[in-house]
C-alpha cells in the first residue's frame, strides 16, 4: 500500500517567523526545532520562503510509488509536489526529518496547547466522495462519514487524520481541536489572550462552545465542543 511518507507536519508561510512562534507559544505549542512548534498532535513548521501556505509536507516518502499510482506531481530532486482536491499543496521528501512525530497515534496523542485534543485538518472540498477515492490511493483509509449536515469523510493515514467537508462553510484549511471545557478555553483565549473569538452556534447557557480563530500563515483554527471523537481511537 502506498504510504506519502513516515513523517508529516503542516508548513504556514509567515511574513515574521519570530512574532509567530510568539503567536502559537501564547496558545501552548511547544517548540521542538527553529521554527518548528507542536501541540501534542501534529507539528507545525513555520516558512519563511515560498507561495503556498498551508502545505502538507511529508518526509520519508517514496517517489516511485507515487509514480506508480499515477499521481500527478511536479519532481525537483529527491522531492515532489502535488495539488490535492480543494487545492491543499502537498509536498513528499524521500529525504528524512530533522524533527520526531510526536509520540502516540493520531488523535489519542497527548494535548499541549489551549486549544485542546487535535482532531483533524479539515479541508474545504467540493465533492467529499471524489476527494476520498483521491486520497485512499495515497494510503488514507476512511474513519468515518456522514452525510448530516453535509457530505463529511474523516480520513487518515496512521500519521495525521484530514476531514473532507463538502459544505461551503469555509474556504481555507483549519486545524479542528475538540475539548470537553471549550467554553472555558475559549473565554481564556478571548479574556486573557485578547484574541478575536468567531463564535459557532450553538451557545450552551448563553456560553460560547464552538469557535473560530486565525493564525498566522492564513491558518484557520476551530475549536468545538466535544469529549469523545466521532472515529477510531486507533486511527
Amino acid at each position: 500500500m502506498v504510504k506519502l511518507g513516515s513523517y508529516v507536519e503542516i508548513g504556514a508561510v509567515v511574513g515574521d517567523a519570530a512574532a509567530a512562534l510568539a503567536f502559537y507559544r501564547r496558545l501552548g505549542f511547544r517548540q521542538i526545532a527553529e521554527n518548528v512548534v507542536t501541540d501534542g498532535g501534529i507539528n507545525l513548521r513555520l516558512l519563511t520562503d515560498g507561495s503556498s501556505s498551508p502545505v502538507l509536507r511529508y518526509c520519508g516518502g517514496d517517489l516511485s510509488a507515487l509514480r506508480a499510482v499515477g499521481l500527478e506531481m511536479v519532481e525537483q530532486g529527491d522531492a515532489a509536489m502535488f495539488t490535492a482536491p480543494g487545492g491543499l499543496p502537498v509536498q513528499v521528501s524521500q529525504a528524512a526529518c530533522d524533527v520526531p512525530m510526536p509520540g502516540g497515534v493520531t488523535i489519542s496523542r497527548a494535548p499541549l496547547s489551549v486549544c485542546g485534543q487535535f482532531a483533524e485538518l479539515a479541508l474545504p472540498v467540493e465533492d467529499a466522495g471524489a476527494a476520498a477515492v483521491f486520497w485512499e490511493r495515497l494510503g488514507f483509509t476512511a474513519l468515518h462519514s456522514t452525510s448530516d449536515p453535509y457530505p463529511l469523510v474523516i480520513m487518515g493515514d496512521g500519521l495525521i487524520v484530514i476531514g473532507l467537508h463538502q459544505s461551503g462553510h469555509f474556504t481555507i484549511p483549519f486545524l479542528t481541536y475538540f475539548a470537553p471545557d471549550s467554553a472555558e478555553r475559549i473565554m481564556y483565549m478571548k479574556v486573557k489572550l485578547d484574541m478575536v473569538m468567531l463564535p459557532i452556534p450553538p451557545t450552551v447557557d448563553n456560553k460560547t462552545i464552538n469557535a473560530a480563530f486565525h493564525g498566522p500563515g492564513d491558518l484557520g483554527f476551530f475549536i468545538f465542543h466535544r469529549g469523545e471523537l466521532p472515529v477510531d481511537q486507533g486511527a
